[in-house]
């Protein structure tokens, strides 16, 4: 598809390190801390520590099974599902008002009926559970969790799920956040969520480790901003 549209590839990245490169600092490298990119039919996981990779997989779910699960459960069509599960979905069940409802109409009925927002909870609750402690397995195979004191960075179009990263810290007793790409600069803001992380990785990526030129430091920051992407470039050869 690249050369279709008469592109040609320079290099090879491995997704999560791509969204690495827009999510954490070269500090939090250094001292450990696992990156998860939540997508669509999977999520991508890598582990660093003492500035290096140790660890990376790729586990066979993501925010396209929470979809799915809510289609099931309430009866409606995948993109109705999608739009409950962005607007109004979340992990936890007791988080949330007892009173408050969605309205929508479910396949087989002529009127809309209002679902209780504890109900969605109690369908996506499950998925993200199984989630969370696939996460923990592969954390688990990485080393002692003392390693990572920089804790788990969710990133992607399934971090934004509610309460996911309460989840995931409650399987793998470790500190998790969402975080979306640091340090932009001229980008429209469409572009400033977890969901366009690989994007921004990738384009800084290329701007920041051809032919191992050090990386720019226009904005004033020492090397703890994002990570440098000459240091992932020679990780990822390492790997091969």
């Amino acid at each position: 598809m690249v050369h279709k549209a008469g592109l040609n590839v320079d290099d090879m990245v491995l997704q999560v390190l791509a969204s690495a490169e827009a999510v954490v600092t070269e500090d939090e490298i250094e001292r450990g801390v696992v990156v998860v990119d939540v997508g669509g039919g999977t999520s991508d996981i890598a582990v660093f520590a003492r500035g290096s990779i140790v660890h990376t997989s790729v586990i066979p779910v993501g925010g396209n099974h929470v979809t799915a699960d809510l289609a099931v459960g309430l009866r409606c069509d995948l993109e109705t599902a999608e739009t409950v599960k962005r607007n109004f979905g979340h992990c936890l069940q007791l988080t949330l008002p007892a009173d408050a409802e969605v309205t929508l109409t479910p396949m087989g009925y002529d009127e809309p009926v209002g679902v209780p927002q504890r109900y969605l909870a109690e369908i996506i609750g499950p998925r993200a559970r199984e989630m969370a402690s696939l996460i923990a397995a592969e954390v688990e195979r990485a080393g002692p969790l003392g390693m990572f004191p920089g804790g788990i960075v969710i990133t992607g179009g399934g971090a934004l799920l509610r309460g996911f990263a309460e989840v995931v810290q409650q399987q793998t007793n470790l500190p998790a956040r969402v975080a979306a790409p640091q340090g932009l600069h001229g980008m429209n803001d469409e572009i400033r969520g977890p969901s366009h992380a690989t994007v921004v990785g990738l384009l800084r990526w290329g701007a920041r480790s051809n032919l191992g030129r050090k990386p720019s430091r226009s904005n004033g920051k020492s090397s703890d901003g994002p990570a440098a992407g000459v240091k992932l470039s020679r990780w990822f050869r390492d790997l091969f």
